[in-house]
C-alpha cells in the first residue's frame, strides 16, 4: 500500500512539481517505509524557498526517526516559534518526557 501511495505521489509531483503538500506526503510516506535517506532530500531543498510549517514536523519526524535527534529538536522549535498551532510543540514535549526518564534511569 505504501509503495503504490509513493508511486502516485511521484507521478502527481511530475504533473505539479511545485505542489508542496504532494512533496511533504511523499517524505512522510518514505518515512513510514523507513527509507529515511529519500525522506530527507525533498524537504531539504524546498525550507530554502518556502518553509511549509507541516513539512517542518514531519521532517523532524524523519529526523528522529533517523537517529538525529538535535536536528529533530531544531525543526520542531523553528515550527513551533512560526505557529504554534502545528504538533511541533507536543513532539517537543514528547522529547522532554523521555529525557526526564532517560535521566531517572541513570540515577
Amino acid at each position: 500500500m505504501l509503495v503504490d501511495a509513493s508511486q502516485e505521489y511521484r507521478k502527481a509531483l511530475k504533473l505539479s512539481p511545485k505542489y508542496l503538500d504532494i512533496k511533504n506526503k511523499l517524505g512522510a510516506t518514505y518515512c513510514e517505509m523507513g527509507l529515511y535517506q529519500d525522506a530527507r532530500p525533498s524537504w531539504r531543498r524546498r525550507w530554502r524557498r518556502i518553509p511549509l510549517r507541516r513539512g517542518r514536523v514531519t521532517l523532524g519526524v524523519v529526523l528522529l526517526r533517523s537517529g538525529r535527534k538535535t536536528r529533530a529538536r531544531e525543526e520542531w522549535e523553528n515550527a513551533s516559534r512560526s505557529s504554534p498551532r502545528t504538533s511541533a510543540p507536543a513532539y517537543l514535549d514528547m522529547m522532554e518526557r523521555e529525557a526526564s526518564t532517560e535521566e531517572s534511569r541513570a540515577r
